[in-house]
């Protein structure tokens, strides 16, 4: 691995874990026999959503999942996304379905979709066009955060609490 290679991505980007036995942390959702572990592994995920602080690994996690699933894989982030461009993703995703190629799109700070952007996303989770992996600094269930409908259409939501410098003795 070239790591301080100039033209190469930011380092931090490139220090990122790419599979599920490099990820450090998390180990209650993601250790050994555990639901979404196994999910990952026998390619069976769905439309989930992980909420916890900054810096606990729920991109990195939903980067792994794609690489795991071969699906392609959309980084969007609520607040800057838009609608034409939500609905142009969603097209990209059906062409893509229409040859076998599935498509996770990871929405970054879901909590700040307004309820026109939950409406315009959900169908195309429901019909699975694509598999939603929203991330949001909160629980948005108890905060109200999100429309009941699009709330429905995750399995599980995975709480990813903050990493503690014991996790680090987890190395290899």
């Amino acid at each position: 691995m070239e790591l301080f290679k100039e033209e190469s991505l930011p380092l931090a980007y490139r220090m990122c874990p790419k599979t599920l036995d490099e990820y450090v942390g998390q180990r209650h959702i993601l250790g050994p026999g555990k639901l979404l572990r196994r999910a990952i592994e026998s390619d069976r995920i769905t439309s989930l959503i992980l909420y916890g602080p900054p810096g606990t690994g729920k991109t990195a996690l939903a980067r792994i999942i794609a690489e795991k699933t071969k699906a392609h894989f959309e980084w969007l982030n609520a607040a800057t996304i838009g609608l034409d461009e939500i609905r142009k993703v969603i097209q990209h995703a059906k062409a893509r379905k229409a040859k076998g190629i599935h498509t996770i799109v990871f929405l970054d700070e879901i909590h700040r979709f307004n309820k026109l952007q939950q409406d315009a996303l959900l169908p195309d989770v429901e019909e699975g066009n694509i598999t939603l992996i929203a991330a949001c600094s909160m629980r948005v269930k108890t905060h109200g955060l999100l429309q009941g409908a699009l709330l429905s259409v995750p399995q599980k939501m995975w709480e990813m609490p903050t990493l503690w410098h014991w996790s680090l003795l987890h190395l290899h």
